[in-house]
């Protein structure tokens, strides 16, 4: 899903930045949060209301994956 929606602004690695998009191996907002943004969209990033619950969390859990350990 993150590969389908997301690559294009955040890159495989979550830091192509294209667009303003944020780097996201440095957010630490919660995965509640990442859910809320995918739905509600913010600045250049576009809405992704149309996807599934379980699509949103299936993005949110990959970004979490991609953070700095």
């Amino acid at each position: 899903m993150y590969h389908r929606e997301c690559v294009l602004c955040h890159g495989v690695d979550g830091m192509l930045e294209k667009g303003g998009a944020m780097p996201l191996p440095k957010s630490f907002i919660s995965r509640d949060s990442i859910v809320s943004l995918l739905h509600t969209g913010r600045n250049d990033m576009p809405i992704f209301d149309y996807l599934k619950q379980d699509e949103l969390s299936a993005i949110a859990d990959h970004v979490i994956s991609l953070r700095d350990k």
